[in-house]
């Protein structure tokens, strides 16, 4: 009996296998919020028509770590623009390595608001090469404004202002 029962606990013991770690990809996608701007109707009466109107440098090292930056396999950004304002405007958001070279840029020009808010949403998608480029060597984010309205009017809409939002997707390899 003692024989049958020490069988039986053989029997149904399988041999583990820990190299399946060898077999595992794993690949999450990781979101990152990049720039939150927001001017007021009356700052952008301010800037002068058709020119530069503003140009502002913001230091940025959030991804400096060789661990994302070596692991990226894909990425996007994604940019919304929220005008209630009475003014078309040019936006230019550029990446700029530390040395000031241009890494890649979005131009986002928005209409002005008559009677609700104008909403622009775009996106740009990343190849591996192109991700690891900026990733690796960002250094900076260059926010630039041109005013296409005037100076004078004024929107009816509540609270006036412009809103630029970005934030970034990432595919990482974590093996």
């Amino acid at each position: 009996m003692i024989l049958a029962l020490m069988a039986t606990g053989v029997s149904c013991v399988e041999r583990q296998d820990f190299d399946q770690y060898q077999d595992l990809e794993i690949t999450p996608t990781v979101p990152a919020s990049l720039l939150y701007y927001e001017v007021s109707e009356t700052a952008i009466n301010n800037l002068p028509p058709g020119v530069f109107g503003f140009s502002e440098d913001y230091n940025f090292d959030a991804f400096n770590e060789d661990f994302i930056a070596d692991r990226v396999i894909e990425g996007s950004i994604t940019y919304q623009v929220v005008n209630t304002t009475s003014k078309s405007l040019d936006i230019m958001v550029t990446y700029l390595d530390e040395n000031g070279i241009i890494l890649d840029s979005a131009d986002l020009s928005v209409g002005p608001a008559i009677n609700e808010p104008i909403v622009l949403d775009d996106t740009v998608e990343y190849n591996q090469a192109d991700t690891q480029r900026i990733i690796r060597n960002i250094s900076s984010i260059r926010l630039s404004v041109i005013n296409r309205g005037d100076n004078a009017s004024q929107s009816t809409l509540d609270d006036p202002k412009i809103i630029l939002k970005s934030s970034a997707e990432f595919k990482i390899r974590l093996k």
